[in-house]
């Protein structure tokens, strides 16, 4: 819903057809600026992306596929932070 496209209102209308899924978080957009150029990256799960209600909806779809994360860096420990985004994953979206 941060780029301006309710995900309700995606998966309604497009949701048969999702085969991929990459997902990144975003902190809240700025009041004055609306729109995608408002976004800025933020460490997955700690941003303001619903992952829980993604995950609903992707359950709803029955949807198996592949899903992958974007995760801002440079980061000073990357198999850390990589740790950290598989855990927080799994947590959010039910994954085994």
């Amino acid at each position: 819903k941060w780029a301006g496209i309710s995900e309700a209102a995606f998966f309604k209308k497009h949701g048969k057809r999702v085969d991929y899924v990459h997902l990144r978080d975003v902190k809240k957009p700025r009041a004055l600026k609306k729109g995608p150029s408002a976004l800025q990256l933020s460490k997955f799960g700690k941003g303001a992306v619903n992952l829980e209600t993604i995950a609903k909806r992707l359950e709803a779809i029955d949807y198996s596929g592949w899903v992958t994360i974007e995760y801002p860096g440079p980061h000073e420990d990357p198999v850390a932070a990589t740790s950290d985004a598989r855990e927080t994953a799994r947590r959010a979206l039910n994954l085994i």
